[in-house]
């Protein structure tokens, strides 16, 4: 939900501070992250998405429902800055597997 979202992207935004990076604004930090990332992931040369690995299309659709109810069961995801449901987890799981970006704020 929206308060939720704006928690996140303080976190996110503060992260950004931490890490020297521009960050006047909530929305600026968070942008700054991102492309931080992308930075790091492109310097590392890691695939875009999930299918850039070789996983099998079929194996990755046939196993989302299980690597969805592991995610909910880590210890970890409580302490995500955004609480994931399982659609949410889903969609994040697809958008992993093509590579395309979760938008931000």
């Amino acid at each position: 939900h929206g308060q939720c979202d704006t928690d996140a992207a303080r976190k996110y935004a503060r992260l950004a501070h931490l890490l020297d990076l521009p960050a006047a604004t909530t929305r600026q930090g968070v942008a700054s992250l991102l492309v931080a990332i992308q930075a790091l992931k492109d310097e590392m040369s890691m695939p875009a998405g999930i299918r850039d690995t070789g996983v099998i299309a079929a194996e990755f659709e046939q196993r989302l429902a299980e690597m969805v109810g592991q995610a909910l069961r880590d210890s970890c995801t409580p302490t995500n800055p955004r609480a994931p449901d399982a659609h949410a987890l889903t969609e994040l799981y697809r958008r992993a597997w093509t590579g395309n970006a979760v938008q931000g704020h």
